[in-house]
Formats: C-alpha cells, sequence, structure tokens
C-alpha cells in the first residue's frame, strides 16, 4: 500500500512538473508572437513608405521630358527665375 501511493506521488509530481514546462514554453511563445506581430507592423510601415516613395521617384522620372517639370525644377532646386520675372532678396537688418 505505502508502495502505490509512493508511485502516486512520482506520478502527480512528474504530471505538475511537465505541466510547469509545458506553461513556460507556451509563455514564451506567446512573447515571441507579440515581437514578431510588432516587427510585422513596422517592416508594413516601412514598405508603405517605400512604395510611396517609387511611385514619387517613377512620377518624377515619367516627368523628366516634361518642359514643366524642368522649368520647376530649375526654379525650386537651382533658384532660378523665369523670364521676365524679378527675383527678390532680404535682407535681416542688424540691430545695434
Amino acid at each position: 500500500m505505502r508502495r502505490k501511493s509512493l508511485e502516486v506521488l512520482y506520478c502527480i509530481t512528474f504530471s505538475l512538473f511537465v505541466w510547469g514546462l509545458y506553461e513556460q514554453s507556451s509563455q514564451s511563445i506567446v512573447r515571441a508572437e507579440k515581437i514578431l506581430e510588432e516587427k510585422k507592423k513596422f517592416l508594413l510601415h516601412e514598405l508603405q513608405k517605400e512604395e510611396e516613395k517609387s511611385i514619387l521617384l517613377q512620377t518624377q522620372l515619367d516627368s523628366s521630358n516634361d518642359p514643366e517639370w524642368i522649368e520647376y525644377l530649375l526654379i525650386k532646386k537651382l533658384g532660378m527665375v523665369p523670364e521676365g520675372a524679378k527675383k527678390v532678396y532680404f535682407q535681416k537688418s542688424e540691430e545695434k
């Protein structure tokens, strides 16, 4: 009888040990899933930004032969002035 109760005790102890390992593993998996989900959201956001950049660059590339686009770039990027227009410079006044 005593041997039987000792076997039952060992069986319960082993079962609790295995259950504890299972719980720890499942919690680790849940944490890893959360981390991967956050990385997925971040990467999807980055992908969207890069796709927008790609569309913008493709639009610029497609417009490279358009005279209006070239004029726009000359004005905005290089500071050139269209014919007949005047460029005005403002100077900061020095206070003494």
